[in-house]
């Protein structure tokens, strides 16, 4: 890898005529110069890329922006095509409603230059709307159940586009997420604990988040990606389904908001119980694991242990004598 790496930063954009020149701006002034940002146009409607052939025929000139004119075909489309169209041996991204610092990419390079063996780095962020920080170390497993390291702040080589493809068109706000994902399960990611980049997280509706985030089924489909049980085992759905201590009425009154659509005992077997849920009124998952440390080590499923082996082996503790309240009554 050269010591002097050369990054193609990938900006996808759609109406964004209203703000994107602020994030263009601020990648203009790094204070690290080799560099080509691409702008991903997914059919803008609004005169964005009018605006920036305008304001930006110099950079354009010289080959410092790049334009792509596409079909709108969602930002999971848009930044393949600049992934695809990218010459720099790194890639970073910025989108278009936030702001990096002006040693945004700076920082990457002095990362790339210390830790010459690596393929991925994340870095800081401050979300405007509270100057709160986001910088976490890195662990798979938080990974799996969260997102913590947003594209903004996330740089990786691009042979791992070719090791692991691009983004995924089945997902929508959440493909950055998947990629990271997919980066990590091989490649410890270098945390380097600088803020570089000004978070735009406010609550507008045309903010991609908004849209898709909520999708039904849509972090059903991320877990039986990713998650090692998420490809659900028929027979152990079959033993959560079938155990005294599933309710699965009363999972659906105090958790259906959060099922999107799944079916109750796959969703507790998969995801539920990693997030505190209960399988029943009667059954204390997290007071199960507590008591069995093995099990919690082994991340199994408390409810599926006990119903497979917990209950011969005496394993108790976790038994309530008044159901849990219901969330009505919290």
């Amino acid at each position: 890898m050269s010591d002097r790496p050369m990054f193609s930063v990938v900006t996808p954009t759609y109406n964004r005529k209203y703000c994107i020149c602020s994030a263009i701006e601020s990648l203009m002034c790094q204070t690290f110069g080799d560099f080509e940002q691409i702008v991903a146009d997914d059919g803008s409607t609004d005169g964005t890329v009018e605006l920036l052939k305008s304001e930006y025929a110099k950079e354009i000139a010289s080959g410092k922006i790049r334009i792509l004119e596409l079909g709108h075909g969602g930002v999971c489309a848009a930044r393949n095509a600049a992934l695809e169209a990218a010459k720099g041996e790194w890639i970073a991204y910025l989108d278009s409603d936030n702001i990096v610092s002006s040693d945004f990419l700076q920082t990457f390079a002095d990362g790339i230059k210390s830790h010459p063996d690596a393929k991925c780095f994340y870095a800081a962020l401050m979300r405007t709307s509270d100057k709160s920080i986001l910088d976490r170390p890195f662990d798979r497993q938080r990974l799996l159940r969260a997102n913590y390291i947003d594209m903004g702040v996330y740089c990786h080589h691009r042979d791992l586009i070719d090791e692991f493809g691009a983004f995924d068109t089945d997902f929508g706000a959440i493909e950055d997420w998947d990629l990271i994902v997919r980066h990590t399960s091989k490649y410890t990611p270098v945390r380097l604990g600088h803020v570089v980049l000004m978070y735009n997280n406010d609550a507008s509706d045309d903010r991609l988040s908004r849209k898709f985030d909520i999708q039904a089924g849509a972090y059903e489909r991320f877990r039986r990606k990713h998650e090692p049980n998420a490809c659900l085992n028929d027979v152990d759905v079959e033993v959560i389904r079938r155990s005294w201590f599933f309710d699965p009425e009363w999972y659906m009154a105090e958790y259906g908001k959060l099922l999107a659509g799944a079916d109750p005992a796959a969703h507790y077997l998969v995801r539920g119980w990693k997030n505190g849920l209960h399988p029943g009124p009667y059954f204390d998952g997290a007071q199960y694991l507590a008591r069995n440390p093995d099990v919690a080590q082994a991340l199994i499923n408390p409810l599926l242990h006990y119903e497979r082996s917990g209950r011969k082996e005496g394993r108790i503790g976790f038994l309530r004598r008044k159901p849990f309240p219901r969330q009505t009554e919290r």
